[in-house]
C-alpha cells in the first residue's frame, strides 16, 4: 500500500514542484543547449511540464519482491543523479508525513476519549460522595462486616451467659439474685443482637445495609471501570504521541543512485536506422504513387 502511494507521489505535481524549486528542473529541461525536439518549450504549461517530467522519470514496482526501481533522464549525468536522490529523500519524507498525519489524528481522537473518561471518573466519584452523604455511611461493606463481627461476638457471649444460667438454675431458685441478673444480661444481649441485625436487614424507614452495600458496590464498579478506562486511554495517548513525533518508516535502499558514465539517450544508431528506413519507405511509396498516376494517364 505504501509503495503504491509513493509511486503515485513520485509522478505527481507536488514532487515535480519540489524538484523544480530545489534543482531548477524547468530551466534544465528548457535550456537552449538542448535540441528543439528534445527540450521543453519555454512557454510550456503546467500540464505539459508534468507530462514531460513523467516521460523523463520512470518508476517500476515489482509486486513479488515489493522493490521499487526509480530511474531519471536528464541532459547532464549529475542532474539525473540529483533528481533520483531528491526523489528518494522526498518519498521517505512523504511516507512519514502521511504516517504522522494519521498519528496526529489518532492523538486528537484519543485525547477526546481521555477527556470523556476523565469526566466519567469525576461523575462516578461525585455519585459515591452523594451516596455517602445521603445515607450517612462511609462504606456499607465495612459497616456490615463490623456489625456481623459484633453479632457473632454477642452470640458467643449469649451462649456463655445461657450456659451459666442453666448451670446455676440446677441448684438455685428462679428468684435468686444471681439468676435474675443473668436473665437481665441475657435479655440485654438478645436486644442488642436484634438491634444490630435490624441495621443490616432494615427497620422502619431506614434502608438496610445489605441494600446500601449492593448499591454502593455498583457505584464502586462504575468508578473502577471508569478508572481503568482512563488509565488505558492515557497509556494509548502516550503511545500515539510518541508515534506522532518519531520517524515511523524508512525506505531501505538496495542500491544508491549512481552517477551515469554513458549516455543511454539518444540512441543514435537506432534513430539513424529508423530514420533511413522510414525515408526509404516514404520514397518508394511516393515513387509507386507517381508510377500509378502515370499509368492512369496513359
Amino acid at each position: 500500500h505504501d509503495s503504491y502511494m509513493v509511486h503515485e507521489y513520485i509522478l505527481s505535481w507536488d514532487m515535480l514542484s519540489t524538484l523544480d524549486q530545489r534543482l531548477g528542473l524547468r530551466k534544465h529541461f528548457s535550456s537552449e543547449k538542448i535540441d528543439p525536439i528534445s527540450r521543453l518549450p519555454l512557454d510550456a504549461s503546467r500540464e505539459d511540464f508534468l507530462e514531460y517530467y513523467r516521460k523523463r522519470v520512470r518508476v517500476d514496482f515489482d509486486d513479488a519482491s515489493s522493490i521499487t526501481t526509480i530511474s531519471a533522464q536528464a541532459f547532464d549525468p549529475a542532474m539525473a543523479q540529483r533528481i533520483v536522490k531528491l526523489i528518494i529523500a522526498e518519498s521517505e519524507r512523504f511516507t512519514n508525513r502521511v504516517g504522522h498525519q494519521a498519528a496526529r489524528e489518532q492523538v486528537n481522537f484519543i485525547a477526546g476519549e481521555l477527556q470523556r473518561a476523565q469526566a466519567k471518573v469525576e461523575k462516578e466519584k461525585k455519585r459515591i460522595i452523594e451516596f455517602q452523604n445521603r445515607n450517612k455511611v462511609l462504606s456499607p461493606e465495612i459497616d456490615t462486616k463490623s456489625i456481623s463481627s459484633l453479632v457473632a461476638s454477642l452470640n458467643a457471649e449469649l451462649a456463655l451467659k445461657t450456659a451459666k444460667r442453666n448451670s446455676l438454675a440446677t441448684y438455685l431458685k428462679s428468684s435468686s439474685p444471681e439468676l435474675k441478673q443473668l436473665d437481665a444480661e441475657i435479655a440485654s444481649i438478645k436486644h442488642q443482637i436484634r438491634t444490630e441485625k435490624s441495621k443490616m436487614t432494615g427497620s422502619g424507614n431506614k434502608t438496610a445495609l445489605n441494600h446500601l452495600d449492593a448499591d454502593f458496590q455498583e457505584l464502586q464498579m462504575g468508578l473502577e471501570f471508569g478508572s481503568n478506562l482512563y488509565r488505558s486511554t492515557l497509556a494509548s495517548l502516550e503511545t500515539a504521541r510518541i508515534d506522532a513525533s518519531r520517524k515511523l518508516k524508512h525506505l531501505v535502499l538496495l542500491e544508491q543512485a549512481f552517477l551515469p558514465e554513458t549516455a543511454e539517450y539518444p540512441r543514435r544508431a537506432y534513430n539513424i536506422i529508423t530514420f533511413t528506413v522510414l525515408t526509404l519507405m516514404v520514397y518508394w511509396i511516393g515513387k509507386l504513387a507517381v508510377a500509378t498516376i502515370r499509368d492512369h494517364k496513359d
